[in-house]
């Protein structure tokens, strides 16, 4: 349940998050940057909820320091 309620939240403050650059001078509203917000929440809620699916497309965000 905590993880629908994680993705309604980020959804909601993405969508404002675009909302409002709709309406700023220096940016506009894209509707593509919605769909790839709507995207990565998807496959986030999918690979949560789906072990199998998660084994095979981990997304791991490992970063190691340069070698010198």
């Amino acid at each position: 349940m905590a993880n629908l309620e994680g993705a309604l939240l980020t959804d909601i403050i993405t969508t404002a998050g675009e909302i409002g650059d709709g309406f700023g001078p220096n940016y506009g509203f894209d509707p593509y940057d919605m769909l790839a917000n709507q995207a990565g929440i998807l496959i986030a809620v999918i690979l949560d909820y789906s072990p199998f699916l998660d084994r095979y497309f981990r997304l791991d965000g490992n970063i190691s320091p340069p070698k010198s």
